[in-house]
């Protein structure tokens, strides 16, 4: 029975992965589940149909319950599915964030039994699988992992890992039991390093537990506005039967949708400020797909021909935004969601109109053309404030990226034969801020390494970055102790001024998180609650002035 009900969950994935709307959310499933638990192909994809079927039975309660209040229109299930899908998607954040969190605790104790069984026995396989004995079931599923690939002595190993590893800190800990296996272990590096693991290890609980409760609560005063609306609504109107016209009309549509908009503007903007980058997939299958239409790719690269200063520009805040999307793409990305806004809101009007019964005059249509394009010109802005505004955040990261690359830098300085390649590949796999620029570094820098390196500082001139790239200049002339030699003298000024910083950090964008949470529930209460009142109230107390006057 149990194979059955596999198979056909199963079957179920590959459906819920070619329906348009839970295409994405269903590959955030499985890419949660083969981080958090590793397993084969077939079971992350049974684990995610179980999940997904779940999510479908809820939607569908939920959209009953909804119908039974009445007075719906398709607009209105069109905003539901919105806020669904995202309340979904926040849900499968935080159900990753919390086994993140569990897998991470266990590794730090998981990195206390090898450090006592690499005491006893100086081998490490020995270690790495006597330590397996007593650790958890879950911990024991990956270091198994690490362990096959350990006794089978390939050289990549690690490039192999990359793929299962479920967070950096695993990555760290299978590169440092490669250094051992490779360059040997003398002095006891082995030993600090593991004990500058759980510095980091322990460094991350804490910032997940500071985040978790700055903005808690956040996400659902987002949402909390656009599930208002309905009830907003209902209330109105039976104060005030005359609110129909408002809610049924032209400025409900439009209210809402701002509504809405500014909604999941919000919620997005308290995910990213969260900092849930780990599951993000950035696909852009739909992007690529218009792009080999041969009509848009044309007209696409004639815009950029002709605006050459603004390809340079757009190339420069892509990747200080770390995106991966390129420039002929993302011209058409904003091209796609102009066009697209614009007939949206245009038949949005027309939709609102057609419920009151107006007719359209020729001056009218003109007067709504202009706004359907006005609407749609400002959303083509969108992706280029977007961007700027990750790119803002990101800068609030920078120094703690750069924090992180000491610590990377402090557990490989010592170990014999070390090299300013070897510590910049090392540098690329941990970064997320400067990872295209030392990406492309890495790329160039067997040819001309002294050119890769000062590129690297022109593409990157953060200050404290560019201190470590000149340390790495000098790493291959003067050996990479002497190069560092200052980031070891201030170790542990490094580590307090870390935690520092990631407090300063998180409160200031929790601050902004609260001032972007609270912007849509205002919009909400002031533009669909009190604006109508007044409005209709003022619009009653007129007739009842012009009947007074002509009694």
């Amino acid at each position: 029975m149990s194979d059955f009900a596999d198979s056909v969950f199963y079957g179920l994935y590959r459906v819920y992965r070619h329906i348009p709307i839970v295409s994405g959310l269903t590959g955030r499933l499985k890419s949660m589940h083969a981080m958090i638990m590793p397993s084969s192909e077939r079971r992350c994809r049974i684990l995610c149909a179980k999940d997904m079927t779940v999510i479908a039975a809820l939607w569908t309660a939920v959209f009953t319950v909804y119908s039974m209040m009445g007075r719906n229109t398709l607009y209105k299930y069109l905003i539901l599915l919105v806020v669904l899908y995202a309340l979904t998607l926040g849900f499968v954040h935080r159900a990753y964030e919390n086994g993140q969190l569990r897998l991470l605790k266990k590794f730090d104790d998981y990195l206390a039994e090898v450090r006592h069984y690499f005491h006893m026995n100086s081998a490490i396989e020995d270690a790495v699988y006597e330590s397996m004995e007593n650790a958890d079931k879950l911990m024991v599923l990956h270091i198994n992992e690490m362990y096959n690939l350990l006794i089978s002595r390939k050289e990549n190993m690690i490039e192999k890992y990359k793929d299962m590893a479920p967070n950096k800190y695993f990555l760290t800990f299978m590169g440092l039991l490669n250094i051992v296996m490779t360059y040997g272990d003398t002095e006891n590096v082995f030993l600090d390093n593991l004990g500058s693991l759980r510095d980091e290890v322990r460094c991350r609980i804490l910032k997940i537990n500071k985040i978790r409760h700055t903005f808690s609560g956040l996400s659902l005063m987002c949402i909390l506005p656009v599930l208002s609306l309905k009830l907003i609504e209902k209330w109105g109107i039976s104060n005030l039967p005359e609110l129909v016209s408002y809610y049924d009309g032209v400025y409900g549509l439009v209210v809402s949708t701002a509504v809405v908009i500014l909604s999941m503007t919000a919620y997005g903007a308290i995910l990213f400020l969260k900092g849930d980058n780990d599951l993000k997939l950035e696909s852009h299958r739909i992007l690529e797909g218009f792009e080999k239409i041969g009509f848009i790719r044309k007209r696409a690269d004639r815009y950029l021909f002709k605006h050459a200063a603004y390809e340079h520009k757009l190339k420069n805040s892509i990747r200080r935004s770390a995106g991966t999307v390129t420039v002929r793409q993302f011209v058409i990305k904003r091209a796609m969601i102009s066009i697209s806004v614009t007939i949206l809101v245009f038949a949005g009007i027309l939709y609102g109109l057609s419920l009151n019964g107006d007719r359209l005059l020729n001056k009218r249509l003109v007067l709504f053309i202009l706004i359907s394009a006005a609407a749609g010109y400002i959303a083509g802005l969108l992706p280029g404030f977007f961007m700027a505004v990750k790119r803002l955040l990101m800068s609030m990261d920078m120094e703690d990226e750069v924090m992180q690359f000491h610590s990377i830098i402090l557990m490989l300085m010592y170990v014999g034969r070390m090299s300013s390649e070897v510590i910049l590949e090392w540098m690329e796999d941990f970064a997320f801020i400067f990872r295209n620029s030392i990406m492309r570094c890495n790329m160039v820098y067997t040819m001309d390494a002294e050119e890769a390196l000062e590129k690297l500082k022109e593409d990157e001139p953060f200050i404290p970055f560019v201190r470590i790239v000149e340390n790495l200049e000098a790493c291959d002339r003067v050996g990479c102790v002497k190069a560092f030699e200052e980031i070891s003298m201030q170790k542990q000024y490094f580590i307090e001024k870390r935690k520092q910083d990631n407090e300063i950090s998180i409160s200031n964008k929790g601050t902004i998180g609260k001032v972007a949470a609270y912007v849509p529930l205002f919009a909400a209460v002031f533009l669909y609650l009190i604006i109508p009142f007044v409005a209709e109230s003022l619009n009653q107390l007129t007739g009842y002035t012009d009947i007074m006057k002509t009694l």
